[in-house]
């Protein structure tokens, strides 16, 4: 795990959303422990950004693309990651 976090851009965010579409072991821990698995790949991730990860369990990963980007819109770049 690296030793200092940084928090996640829009870009990374879909990078991630990309990864879990294409592997299901990673959604898999991703939807389990999302700030485990973000904080191993080098990002800090706000509580709403744990609660959006988690709550994938419930929609598909095209659906949360969609949803990033209505929330980015109405509240500016970065507003929950």
């Amino acid at each position: 795990m690296p030793s200092v976090l940084r928090p996640m851009t829009i870009d990374d965010v879909k990078h991630v959303l990309g990864r879990a579409l294409v592997d299901p072991e990673f959604a898999e821990k991703l939807i389990a422990d999302p700030k485990e698995v973000l904080s191993i790949l080098g990002f800090e991730v706000s509580p709403k950004g744990v609660e959006f990860f988690k709550g994938l369990k419930n929609s598909n990963f095209e659906g949360a693309s969609k949803e990033v980007d209505s929330v980015l819109s109405k509240n500016g770049p970065n507003s929950w990651f």
